[in-house]
């Protein structure tokens, strides 16, 4: 994510303040999908995406485009 998104984040998700925390991701749908361990990286350069392995997204039979939440802070760094 680029650094506005994370401003944007951080009014709605407590704690999240800064590059390299470790969030669980929730994907819904009908095979949902909770991923731990998330690194957040945070550069002008970046966009807001996530990058899943294909065994991942096959398991939740998700597809290009679906949107995931964070579920919660692991822990920052």
């Amino acid at each position: 994510m680029n650094p506005e998104d994370l401003a944007f984040l951080k009014t709605h998700v407590a704690l999240l303040s800064k590059d390299k925390c470790t969030v669980r991701i929730r994907v819904p749908g009908n095979r949902e999908m909770v991923l731990g361990d998330v690194r957040i990286r945070v550069d002008p350069n970046f966009a807001l995406a996530m990058h899943i392995d294909t065994d991942e997204a096959n398991a939740a039979n998700l597809r290009t485009g679906a949107q995931g939440f964070i579920d919660g802070i692991q822990h920052e760094d």
